[in-house]
């Protein structure tokens, strides 16, 4: 019952009821936050446009006071679609990431071969982003040797892994440790 006295419950074909008025509010704040990602986010217009609309459909039969069912129907199947996207899309970038991981640690134990030792000595491999490799130097003079030898050395880890695995080599610096202190000073 809404305030006014009025029952908000409207029966549904399958002989179910709904509070067509919470309903009714739910879906518009929830459409609302849709529309608002689709609007900031480009990649949110495929995953969510659709679901969108079948939101509009829904309230557009709910506020003309028709049977909802079918707007339901339509906008449950759009969210199975949409959550089994999200499913492969987070199942890619897990693999991706362990697939980047497992590179990162085969270059760790090949890296004195590939680099050679005296560039070995003062660098590692850190991670790898798509295809940047990050490489960590132990000072900014072998940072400035690894820029300098960016493109040689993106060659040998393709000649490695397989052509196109890293087509970009990053590097920051380490912060030296820290040596504790000692209580006898």
């Amino acid at each position: 019952m809404t305030e006014s006295g009025l029952s908000s419950a409207a029966t549904l074909s399958n002989g179910g009821t709904v509070d067509v008025l919470a309903f009714s509010r739910d879906l518009a704040s929830f459409k609302s936050h849709l529309q608002w990602l689709i609007s900031n986010e480009a990649e949110s217009q495929v995953r969510y446009g659709s679901a969108v609309r079948a939101l509009e459909a829904l309230l557009s039969a709910l506020e003309s006071g028709r049977d909802p069912v079918d707007g339901i129907s339509c906008a449950l199947s759009t969210w199975r679609n949409i959550e089994d996207r999200r499913q492969r899309l987070d199942e890619e970038a897990r693999e991706d990431r362990e697939r980047a991981a497992a590179v990162v640690r085969s270059l760790s134990g090949r890296w004195e071969q590939i680099v050679g030792p005296e560039l070995a000595a003062h660098t590692r491999p850190s991670r790898l982003d798509h295809d940047e490799l990050l490489v960590i130097a132990d000072s900014t003079a072998w940072a400035t040797q690894v820029r300098l030898l960016a493109v040689t050395l993106a060659a040998r880890l393709n000649a490695e892994l397989g052509d196109g695995v890293i087509t970009k080599v990053a590097v920051n610096t380490s912060r030296p440790r820290r040596q504790p202190q000692s209580g006898n000073d």
